[in-house]
């Protein structure tokens, strides 16, 4: 994927997520089960894309995905009709922490087995 592409796809992801902050949950056109599981999939998405559009060291990556999800626990937490919570923070690191391995293996595998596959 070139940066270009992952570069639309964050900022789409990043809008999409601000939308769904600032509307009270009860409007959100989704099942809010299994919320934890859906913060960390979030996050694995948004530190793929963050990681793709900016092409920096992936401390850098999982550093800047994680101020965003401090970021956005904090802002919902002050938000009168969304709640932000520790454990919500905790399943957006768990996201950042897979995406970051996801990331790893991805370049360990290019080095082993070249960039070419067949």
């Amino acid at each position: 994927m070139g940066s270009k592409t992952a570069s639309l796809i964050l900022l789409l992801l990043l809008i999409l997520f601000s939308v769904a902050m600032l509307v009270p949950v009860e409007y959100l056109p989704i099942d809010t089960s299994n919320d934890k599981i859906k913060h960390a999939i979030f996050f694995i998405v948004i530190t793929l894309a963050v990681a793709f559009s900016l092409r920096t060291a992936l401390w850098k990556v999982a550093g800047i995905v994680s101020l965003f999800a401090i970021v956005s626990e904090v802002a919902q937490h002050l938000i009168p009709y969304r709640s932000g919570n520790i454990d919500d923070l905790l399943a957006d690191f768990s996201g950042v922490l897979v995406g970051c391995v996801l990331i790893k293996l991805g370049q360990i595998g290019r080095r082993k087995y070249g960039s070419n596959s067949k």
